[in-house]
């Protein structure tokens, strides 16, 4: 998986998810997409929310692309 494709799918998982909360939103409306929101409803029960999502599924697709080494997956957001 190049950097770029690796880059691409966290992005996608991170718009995934603040569609899934700004559908849940009072009209529909949850503003910006935000790496850190004010408060932490996107990251309550879920797991660690979509940087623990985006790291989970970079590892099993490096698995499911013949990885033979240890797979060890980190998503962070640099600002």
């Amino acid at each position: 998986m190049s950097n770029q494709e690796a880059v691409d799918m966290v992005i996608d998982i991170i718009l995934q998810e603040h569609e899934v909360h700004k559908a849940n939103a009072p009209n529909g409306n949850a503003g910006e997409v935000a790496l850190f929101p004010p408060n932490n409803n996107m990251y309550s029960d879920e797991g660690g929310g979509p940087f623990q999502e985006a790291a989970e599924r970079l590892a099993v697709e490096a698995y499911v692309r013949g990885s033979t080494d240890n797979i060890g997956v980190c998503v962070v957001a640099i600002d």
